[in-house]
């Protein structure tokens, strides 16, 4: 016991380091080694990623450990306005901030794309759960040629996010649908990294569809 609490604190001084090493990233380039490989590019990034906080402004919500490993998932939220949420990953590279997570929020991304069906398709942190059985009843009943969907209901992963609850669909027999069938029984809401995509059906009109699920610690708490 004595073993995982010291593991835990110096992974939440890691990732305390990672941030304050982020804020004072002036570019991309300078931020990159900082992130989780591919995220420095993400779209609604900006740079310096929190211009005019201090050290104080990062304050400590839990540590995870990360199941199958000795390693743990921080979350820190940021004094920013509105405040973000913040997950910080050790990995076998080094301690890293979830660039994407960061980025979904600086920029309200999931909002814009739960409102904007030209936005075609895109990767967010969200919260999933099985949709109830009512959800479930009303969604092919209103929406013709969905029949064949799971209904599937969907909610921000952090106060930033700028969206709203809604119910999306995913193909039962696709490899998303087959990650997803191990929490059918579990209405809990659970944290996921995932792909979703505006699809347009000729009676459906349009609708979302989650694509995949991405290996992500996030995905694994």
């Amino acid at each position: 016991m004595q073993q995982r609490d010291r593991q835990r604190e110096e992974a939440v001084q890691s990732a305390r380091r990672a941030l304050e090493g982020l804020r004072g990233a002036a570019d991309r380039e300078v931020a990159a080694g900082l992130l989780m490989p591919g995220s420095a590019g993400a779209p609604g990034m900006r740079f310096p990623c929190f211009p005019g906080l201090g050290p104080g402004d990062f304050e400590f919500i839990q540590a995870r450990r990360i199941p199958g490993t000795e390693h743990f998932l921080t979350l820190f939220e940021i004094a920013a306005d509105p405040p973000l949420v913040v997950p910080v990953e050790q990995t076998a590279e080094g301690t890293k901030v979830h660039g994407w997570a960061l980025a979904q929020q600086q920029g309200g991304r999931l909002g814009k794309f739960l409102g904007n069906s030209a936005e075609e398709t895109g990767l967010f942190y969200v919260l999933l759960r099985p949709a109830s059985p009512a959800q479930a009843a009303q969604l092919p009943r209103s929406r013709l040629g969905l029949q064949a969907f799971q209904a599937v209901a969907l909610e921000p992963a952090f106060p930033a996010d700028a969206a709203t609850p809604c119910v999306i669909c995913l193909a039962p027999d696709s490899p998303a649908g087959k990650v997803f069938a191990a929490r059918l029984q579990d209405p809990s809401l659970r944290p996921a990294v995932v792909q979703l995509a505006w699809r347009h059906g000729q009676e459906a009109g349009d609708y979302l569809e989650l694509l995949s699920f991405q290996p992500n610690a996030w995905s694994q708490q």
